[in-house]
């Protein structure tokens, strides 16, 4: 396993309760996603394949998950990873 991979695989295990500080997921978010069984960003990617998606499953609104996908753009310029999920936007 690379490191990017296995940095990717560590991320991805991350509960969404855990992120705070500048990569905090709104709370109403996270309370939506918990509604709906979710509790990584695994989980996430796997329900829900792109932002769309995501925003009709979940009573947020768009700023919201603009935050959201902010957040994962953040860990791709930190980490050097890349999420497949951001490549299928609005689809």
């Amino acid at each position: 396993m690379s490191y990017n991979d296995y940095v990717l695989q560590a991320i991805l295990e991350i509960p969404l309760s855990e992120f705070d500080g500048d990569m905090r997921i709104p709370t109403r978010l996270e309370t939506s996603m918990r509604g709906a069984g979710v509790y990584t960003l695994q989980e996430t990617f796997t329900q829900y394949p792109n932002e769309k998606s995501l925003l009709s499953a979940v009573q947020v609104g768009k700023k919201t998950v603009r935050d959201f996908v902010a957040i994962l753009e953040e860990l791709e310029k930190r980490h050097g990873v890349q999420f497949e999920w951001l490549e299928n936007p609005k689809t």
